[in-house]
């Protein structure tokens, strides 16, 4: 507080080198890996140095981080970062797209797409009352539909999508129009998480605190 009272203008350039310097070390991590660890690394030294900025700036730095870290192949460290951004930022919808988008935009020869678990994450975000840039979460939960191939769920979608971009609120239309079975919880993945990895479900919590004991009495049928 008395480093923003003395050096606010500062800061606020300081928080915006942070951003900048993390876009352009995902940009130069399309050619070299090496350059993500010094994302992953640059966006906790800020943090730690900074710690309470501008939720956006948290926002950048953690989706930041949490993209290096996947492309990096350190998933379980990745969905650590993702869960603790949703929970210190709850109402941030692209903290919630930045998650969902490692599970089907974001995949390789080895870890093809998870729909059902970015499903998962999007629908979380959307019980959120206040939830901030709620189109651009439809927008992307109607994306993932079609590169699902899933026309019947991405219609209703888009038409909330369409309602919210009028400032109109077709969230009660859009949960009616989907009830049925793709509001069941969706089944578990065929690759299960560690014990102490987060759970497929996206609720934040480790997987032997949540799903774990209940798929296994699935397995067991």
């Amino acid at each position: 507080e008395a480093f923003d009272q003395a050096y606010g203008l500062a800061h606020d350039r300081t928080s915006d080198w942070g951003v900048e310097l993390s876009l352009e070390l995902w940009n130069a991590g399309l050619d070299d890996p090496a350059y993500h660890e010094h994302r992953v690394r640059i966006a906790r030294e800020f943090l730690a140095l900074f710690p309470d900025p501008e939720p956006d700036v948290i926002l950048s730095l953690r989706r930041g981080e949490g993209e290096s870290l996947w492309a990096l192949g350190r998933r379980q460290e990745a969905e650590a970062v993702y869960a603790a951004l949703v929970e210190r930022l709850p109402d941030e919808g692209w903290a919630y797209i930045g998650w969902s988008d490692q599970y089907y935009l974001c995949n390789t020869p080895d870890r093809p797409e998870d729909y059902r678990r970015a499903e998962a994450i999007l629908r979380r975000a959307l019980h959120r009352p206040d939830l901030r840039d709620r189109g651009d979460v439809l927008d992307r939960l109607a994306r993932l539909y079609r590169e699902w191939h899933r026309p019947e769920e991405q219609a209703p979608v888009e038409a909330c999508a369409h309602d919210e971009g009028k400032g109109k609120s077709g969230l009660k239309r859009l949960v009616t129009r989907l009830k049925g079975p793709s509001d069941v919880e969706p089944a578990p993945p065929p690759v299960r998480p560690q014990r102490n990895e987060p759970c497929w479900c996206a609720s934040g919590k480790k997987y032997k605190h949540c799903h774990m004991q209940s798929d296994r009495k699935h397995e067991r049928r």
